[in-house]
């Protein structure tokens, strides 16, 4: 092959490996708190707030939870949590049954794991994932369910050329010891329990193995 032929390839190749490296830069490492501060924030109600999906809140749908559903959750956190492990347990649970209560409504129920960046409706990146998993931490706390543990904002690992991919998560930090945790449902399908684990450890690129139902994308 000449020399011409290599550079003209060379040429061709090269935007699409930094087209491909933008889309998952964009995809998992913008900021999910300006994100959040745009489309749930302060201002969310149960009555209404919004669900991010198509990768990076491409795609927002309006929704509420009635008061029998939001009642189903608050007894998850009865009676008061006797430790922040306690109450870790219980914020997994009650993410996991928001996301299969709002999955219908938002047209999320599909969601796969770690789905790859096609902007696909119904599917969410860490972004999406994030923003949403702080929305439902909100409400938590303003109903008094986090005794334990304040919202941390979005966090950020990875950045391709240190040899991580790039991802975002939500977290809270456990108020007796300033400990921060992971509040991550990126790693499994819609309606699965997400992974709490602290922070530092997801900084190192953690990832827990699929479960044995779910599909590898």
């Amino acid at each position: 092959m000449s020399q011409s032929i290599r550079a003209k390839g060379t040429q061709l190749i090269r935007p699409f490996l930094i087209l491909c490296t933008g889309l998952w830069v964009t995809g998992c490492s913008s900021a999910a708190n300006e994100l959040f501060d745009t489309y749930s924030g302060p201002l969310a109600t149960r009555d209404s707030f919004v669900v991010c999906h198509g990768f990076s809140c491409r795609y927002t749908e309006r929704v509420n939870l009635t008061d029998s559903e939001w009642s189903e959750i608050l007894t998850m956190f009865e009676p008061d949590s006797v430790s922040a492990e306690q109450e870790r347990d219980r914020i997994r649970t009650a993410v996991a049954r928001l996301e299969q209560i709002l999955g219908p409504k938002s047209g999320t129920e599909l969601d796969r794991r770690r789905a790859p960046n096609t902007g696909k409706r119904g599917q969410q990146d860490c972004i999406d994932e994030s923003v949403n998993t702080m929305t439902y931490l909100t409400f938590l706390d303003r109903d008094g369910k986090l005794k334990y543990h304040t919202i941390g904002p979005a966090e950020t690992r990875g950045k391709i050329v240190d040899g991580k991919w790039p991802s975002n998560t939500a977290t809270i930090t456990e108020t007796a010891t300033g400990q921060r945790y992971v509040v991550d449902s990126f790693f499994h399908q819609n309606g699965e329990l997400p992974e709490v684990v602290t922070l530092s450890l997801w900084m190192t690129g953690w990832r827990p193995e699929k479960l044995p139902h779910e599909v590898e994308r």
